[in-house]
């Protein structure tokens, strides 16, 4: 009796080892058999159009080839790129993506700027409220080009921009020579100013939340520029440009333009003034702003 019950333990252990061997052959095969994505993204130009800062860094996730759903909860993963360049690398080893092992194709799906905390249904809330940090609000998401396998493991990721940027560039007219061109600042009247990024869609939806804002002076010669929502056509929308000494200068934007996620809008403004003296600041006619006028307007992709 003792003898067959030993011989039935020395059975039930061959068979986990067995087992267990097996196992462990898998995993190591898989282990040495995965494959990290090497990323790169690629932009036209950044907030202040130029290429990637150093260490600018995207939100990864990755999901099926048909983008239906997320693979093993993969999403967030921080990729940046501390060259400033096109090549991103992981932030930390576990954030490495690994293409799957059985070879099946997935989609990666990107965005910027980087959030720590984002909803598991991928959005995250946007304003342009403050713009002292245009790439803080320079939202942008990411078309995955090539590189969808272990097979062709280097993907690449075009990223575009979900809002709009306006670009005010000045020149004087009659009243107005002797204005220096520094240390002002645009207030915007009539434009919303948040909304929720839908990572998923490519798609900012913007919510009714109108309010005025400041775009300040970056220190460019004659001009300065912001990143402002996407917006139909329509009225209401009025800028003051505000200069040294308190001089105000208003301008209306036409009623029939629209912003566009991905352009931007230049308004070359001619700063008109005004011949009487007036009681309200500077040479104006009164305690409202003097004329400006949007002489011209260009348009480009972004």
């Amino acid at each position: 009796m003792n003898f067959k019950h030993t011989k039935t333990l020395s059975g039930i252990i061959l068979l986990s080892v067995l087992f267990f061997s097996c196992n462990n052959d898998e995993k190591n095969v898989q282990e040495e058999e995965l494959v990290k994505a090497t990323i790169r993204a690629g932009i036209s130009t950044n907030a202040y159009d130029t290429g990637w800062a150093v260490n600018d860094a995207i939100g990864i996730a990755m999901l099926d080839y048909a983008q239906t759903r997320r693979i093993d909860n993969i999403y967030n993963y921080r990729y940046y790129t501390p060259s400033g360049t096109e090549s991103f690398v992981p932030s930390s080893t576990d954030q490495i993506l690994y293409f799957p092992y059985d070879g099946s194709q997935v989609y990666f799906k990107s965005y910027y700027p980087y959030q720590s905390s984002l909803s598991s249904d991928m959005t995250f809330p946007v304003t342009v409220e403050d713009q002292a940090n245009l790439p803080a609000i320079d939202v942008m998401t990411g078309t995955h080009v090539s590189g969808f396998s272990k097979t062709d493991p280097y993907a690449n990721i075009q990223m575009h921009h979900r809002l709009s940027k306006v670009i005010f560039k000045f020149t004087y007219g009659d009243n107005v020579e002797d204005l220096p061109l520094e240390n002002y600042n645009v207030l915007v009247h009539g434009m919303k100013v948040s909304g929720i990024c839908d990572i998923l869609r490519d798609v900012v939806d913007v919510d009714d939340n109108i309010k005025d804002f400041r775009i300040p002076d970056r220190g460019l010669e004659h001009q300065t520029n912001g990143i402002v929502m996407p917006r139909p056509a329509g009225n209401g929308v009025i800028f003051d440009f505000t200069f040294t000494g308190g001089r105000v200068f208003e301008a209306a934007m036409s009623d029939t333009l629209q912003l566009l996620s991905g352009h931007k809008y230049t308004f070359y403004i001619r700063l008109e003034g005004s011949d009487d003296p007036g009681p309200g600041p500077g040479p104006g006619p009164g305690p409202g702003p003097e004329v400006a006028t949007i002489f011209r307007g260009d348009i480009q992709d972004w």
